[in-house]
């Protein structure tokens, strides 16, 4: 007997569980999606660097080339 009045009472407390709760929710309203593209005034502070290719005495070299600042970055070297 106490065996089955166990299984019941566990059976109503999972039932009683499951069952949802009627809870009030209040949400603030959304504010309205601001597009990625609204800002077009993009500036990038990146440098621009490439590398420049010149023959020497008839072997290539290579060297960086800073165009942001009119400068070179480092030595020649052999390709």
């Amino acid at each position: 007997m106490k065996k089955i009045h166990n299984i019941y009472l566990r059976l109503f407390l999972t039932a009683v569980c499951l069952l949802p709760a009627p809870i009030t929710v209040k949400a603030q309203e959304l504010p309205p999606p601001v597009s990625a593209c609204a800002d077009s005034q993009i500036t990038t502070f990146a440098d621009v660097i490439d590398w420049i290719y010149e023959y020497f005495d008839g072997v290539l070299y290579k060297r960086r080339y800073n165009y942001t600042k009119n400068c070179w970055i480092g030595d020649w070297e052999k390709v």
